[in-house]
């Protein structure tokens, strides 16, 4: 019984903890580049597979409001759906994660090259989050993401 209890223990602490915060699934919003005709992304927060205690997204469906554009494939040979594209992100406590970089898919399917940002994110009090992409210090694009099945979510 003892040795099943200390095998217990020393699994759970070997066993990658889930991040927490940011649970189910988002959406991005409208694009604002004018090529990508208002294309948006549902997707999931979960442990990055390099390193549990940070936290990543995949893209689990594209929003082409327009009809399918047929770009599907990113610039570096990987399906859109099923991206990691945002990777890195460490949860600094009370709602506010930093320190990650982000895929901007939209620019790298216009551009035909893989383009990343840093990501800040805080979460809001109704459910929403504050999505900000950067170079460097400078953090010009502010997104609002939400939960599907909410209002739809944009960029500013």
């Amino acid at each position: 019984m003892k040795a099943a209890t200390i095998f217990l223990t020393a699994m759970t602490a070997l066993s990658p903890a889930a991040p927490s915060g940011l649970p189910g699934v988002f959406n991005t919003g409208p694009s604002l580049e004018k090529e990508a005709d208002g294309a948006s992304l549902n997707i999931r927060f979960h442990p990055c597979a390099e390193n549990a205690d940070e936290i990543c997204a995949t893209v689990l469906e594209t929003i082409e409001p327009n009809g399918p554009s047929g770009k599907t494939v990113l610039p570096n040979g990987e399906p859109v759906v099923g991206f990691t594209f945002i990777r890195d992100l460490k949860s600094k406590g009370e709602g506010k994660y930093r320190d990650g970089k982000i895929a901007a898919i939209d620019e790298s399917l216009i551009k035909g090259k893989m383009v990343w940002y840093g990501i800040k994110i805080d979460e809001n009090p109704d459910g929403t989050l504050s999505a900000t992409g950067c170079l460097g210090f400078i953090c010009p694009r502010k997104m609002l993401w939400t939960t599907v099945g909410g209002a739809a979510g944009g960029a500013k």
